[in-house]
């Protein structure tokens, strides 16, 4: 090798190790470049509170490491159907007439979206990989551009992922040198920054909704309250009202009880009296029809204070405090059963009480529902050819429901409701006597312990009634 062979090999040798340093040292400026970008970015996000200016910021970065003429940040949204439309993050102001500036402010406002997916930034949300597109003016799935546009020589469209999601397109136009997988591969932690601070604030948006959300639900809950609030002092306005006109109305039944015991029942027993001395002294001075008339007085009279006697029951077991205590109702109704018996000595009538019943309740006003339904059980049976009653206890719905059943004339279900309502009879008065009082006094008496009756009955095949008493489940003393 000659010393100019050897000389010219050297200068090459030297150029070739500059290019290269050369390269190396501008590969090490845009890294450098674009780690302070990425520092940039982060310290943009931690410190700046307008989300436009840090996108803002963010696309000026991307277009100085590029060098490209213009380009978007968009975020990525889905309709209620399922489909994907963008709404502009950041945009070059690219506008060269009125219509396009104001084409302008919609986009940067978000009253227009992006939503052609038969366009380049289109193919980019369909798939969600990269489009490069270095000769798009012939590119097959560019949408055209409006006339005054500045050209589209080459178009990159990069999907944004914050981890799995996909957020957003970035989309740049027109680099120097085209565009590449190195360019994008040199792009990817400043794309990955932008997805993760435009994740970011989608997540911040939401938790403000739902903030506001709540916001709205507590002032409902507070609305809600204060019209509740209103309501219950009205509703105790009016309860206070309404027990004052049941306090007074309570007076004036007692006021009339007491009318009834002393004003009415004196000349109804005078006029009882006044008849059967009459009846005693006078019998052998009247004729047939005078006698008859004397006695059916009478029985009016008595009829009329046994119906007195009965509403002051009636008004009594409706006010009377109740003392419940545990109550052996096999011994009380077998002592009202042996009284009734000494009372039908003509009509002998088969009774099986049943033993170990027991209740909770008042004494004195569950020993009348007792006598109303035995006494009731004999007189409908005593026309029975061998009259029979039973009282006893069954098991219906896991409770215990007490029963007296009887083989009497029954009646018909139709009009079973009628039973206890005061001073309804479903039979001729002079064939079964009664005032009507009996069983509306028996419904009282177990509605003020919590209890209920009902009846069950065919006509010519007895009765059963049936009744209940709470906070004490019958059954069999041990």
């Amino acid at each position: 090798m000659t010393y100019d062979d050897w000389s010219r090999q050297a200068l090459l040798e030297e150029l070739n190790r500059r290019d290269l340093e050369q390269a190396a040292a501008q590969q090490t400026f845009k890294s450098l470049n674009l780690l302070e970008m990425l520092h940039q970015a982060q310290v943009d996000f931690i410190s700046v509170d307008s989300e436009t200016n840090i996108f803002h910021q963010m696309l000026d970065n991307f277009l100085r490491v590029t060098g490209c003429d213009y380009g978007f940040i968009d975020e990525l949204f889905l309709k209620d159907d399922g489909t994907m439309y963008l709404e502009a993050r950041s945009i070059t102001n690219i506008a060269w007439d009125d219509e396009s500036r104001a084409i302008y402010q919609k986009l940067v406002s978000g009253e227009i979206r992006f939503d052609n997916l038969k366009s380049l930034y289109g193919e980019v949300m369909k798939s969600g990989k990269p489009v490069i597109a270095n000769d798009a003016p012939a590119d097959p799935r560019r949408c055209g551009i409006p006339k005054g546009h500045p050209p589209l020589r080459a178009f990159l469209g990069l999907p944004l992922y914050a981890g799995s999601d996909f957020v957003g397109v970035l989309g740049l136009a027109n680099a120097p040198d085209g565009f590449s997988e190195a360019l994008i591969r040199h792009l990817e932690p400043l794309t990955t920054i932008c997805a993760i601070i435009m994740n970011s604030f989608k997540i911040d948006r939401k938790r403000r909704e739902h903030l506001e959300e709540v916001r709205q639900i507590a002032d409902e809950l507070r609305a809600s309250e204060a019209r509740y609030r209103t309501l219950y002092e009205e509703v105790e306005h009016r309860v206070r009202e309404r027990t004052a006109e049941l306090t007074a109305t309570n007076s004036e039944l007692e006021s009339f009880a007491y009318a009834v015991s002393h004003d009415l029942r004196r000349p109804l027993r005078a006029l009882d009296g006044f008849s059967q001395a009459l009846l005693e002294d006078c019998a052998d001075k009247l004729d047939g029809e005078s006698l008859q008339d004397l006695r059916m007085v009478r029985e009016a009279a008595q009829e009329m204070g046994q119906l007195i006697e009965d509403l002051l029951k009636l008004s009594t077991v409706t006010r009377a405090e109740l003392n419940k205590t545990t109550l052996d109702l096999t011994s009380m109704a077998r002592k009202i059963v042996e009284r009734l018996e000494s009372e039908c000595v003509d009509s002998p009538t088969r009774v099986d009480v049943a033993d170990g019943l027991e209740a909770r309740g008042d004494p004195a006003l569950v020993s009348i529902v007792l006598e109303n339904l035995l006494e009731n059980a004999f007189k409908f049976s005593s026309k029975a050819s061998e009259p029979r009653i039973q009282f006893k206890v069954e098991q219906q719905d896991r409770a215990g429901v007490f029963l007296v059943k009887d083989n009497g004339v029954g009646f018909n279900m139709d009009y079973a409701e009628k039973l206890f309502a005061p001073f309804q009879r479903l039979h001729r008065r002079h064939e079964y006597p009664g005032t009507g009082i009996g069983l509306a006094t028996v419904r009282r008496i177990l509605l003020r312990h919590g209890g209920r009756v009902w009846a069950d009955s065919e006509p010519g095949k007895g009765a059963t009634f049936y009744f209940q008493l709470p906070d004490s489940p019958p059954g069999h003393a041990p």
